[in-house]
């Protein structure tokens, strides 16, 4: 359980980073310009980039925020398995270093957690309304939209819970719910897949709360391989470990 009082609980922000120079200062920014009711420590991994942002990264925020800077790329589940392993809070925090997701949103999604109601929370992004005016390439939408349905299918029949948007970054947990989170092994997008299952083989609490966004034009999406994987992911953790 979580401490009593909203001043004893610390929430670790970690923020994942690879090759994201255009942004990454302003998400840090707004991360930092959040109010939170609780102390908070922001955890920024750099992810082997070779753009520029790991100079950024340590130019602008050395000795203010703690910075984990990895020597060569190993995909977003390995960066937030670094990001885990320094975070000291109780909750647990992931905010891509991309600007589709707000941190505004943390004062909607964060009380459920702060009072005990649940063990984690999941953001949903709209299908149609605020940000995705702005999608690239309908073909897109229309394959990420049939993705997260199968998989939210797949979860239920596996899990016997639902979720709605399975492979959204926002996920915000307590730490203690995932376990021991040294057990983690993804290293790409399937990490969205395995920190479902865990939690859900935990019979962890999990709310599911609108969150707004704006889809990025170009750069990182998952990819068919990435799509195996989750899939694989999923059936494998339902029965190990």
């Amino acid at each position: 359980m979580l401490p009593e009082g909203n001043s004893m609980v610390k929430i670790s922000i970690i923020i994942p980073c690879y090759n994201e120079a255009e942004t990454i200062e302003t998400v840090v920014r707004r991360v930092e310009r959040v109010p939170l009711a609780a102390a908070r420590e922001i955890i920024i991994v750099d992810d082997g980039s070779t753009d520029g942002s790991r100079e950024i990264i340590e130019s602008g925020f050395r000795g203010i925020h703690t910075l984990v800077l990895k020597p060569e790329n190993g995909g977003k589940g390995s960066a937030v398995r670094a990001g885990l392993e320094a975070a000291t809070g109780d909750i647990i925090i992931i905010q891509d270093a991309d600007l589709e997701l707000n941190p505004s949103d943390y004062l909607n999604l964060l009380p459920p957690l702060l009072d005990g109601t649940c063990d984690a929370v999941y953001g949903i992004r709209p299908v149609v309304g605020n940000g995705i005016r702005h999608m690239g390439h309908w073909g897109n939408r229309i394959a990420v939209f049939m993705a997260s349905r199968v998989l939210s299918t797949l979860i239920t029949c596996l899990y016997g819970h639902y979720i709605h948007d399975p492979l959204i970054g926002y996920k915000f947990f307590r730490k203690d719910a995932l376990g021991n989170h040294c057990l983690l092994r993804s290293k790409r997008f399937e990490f969205e897949a395995e920190i479902t299952a865990k939690l859900l083989k935990r019979k962890a609490r999990i709310i599911q709360k609108k969150v707004f966004y704006h889809p990025r034009l170009l750069g990182k999406k998952i990819k068919w391989r990435d799509s195996a994987m989750i899939f694989w992911s999923l059936l494998k953790y339902r029965f190990i470990d």
